[in-house]
């Protein structure tokens, strides 16, 4: 199902206190996908929440969203602009030096 823009700004801004309002009204939406004007690509809320340029503050949300079960693509790199790509893969569970799948919080 497509994302209410809404949300999608909620994300791109970082406003986590919306966001988590918004997973508390039907967290079932948590890996729905949004679309940009001009383009026919689609994006998780995660994929949203860990691009674009480095901001600590980004880290709060990714956590939020992990812990309410969005899917993290397998497979996938990080852009060359999210300099913060390896704190996303611990989050994710990735070890960024095998790129195996560790536990829950790098456990």
């Amino acid at each position: 199902m497509v994302l209410d823009q809404d949300i999608v700004a909620a994300v791109i801004t970082g406003q986590i206190d919306a966001v988590k309002a918004w997973l508390a009204a039907d967290q079932s939406r948590v890996n729905d996908f949004a679309t940009f004007p001009g383009s026919d690509m689609k994006f998780t809320l995660l994929a949203i929440a860990a691009t674009g340029m480095r901001d600590e503050a980004k880290l709060p949300l990714v956590r939020l969203l992990l812990a309410h079960g969005v899917t993290a693509p397998r497979g996938t790199t990080p852009p060359s602009n999210f300099s913060s790509s390896s704190a996303t893969m611990a989050l994710c569970g990735e070890s960024s030096s095998s790129g195996k799948r560790r536990g829950k919080r790098g456990e």
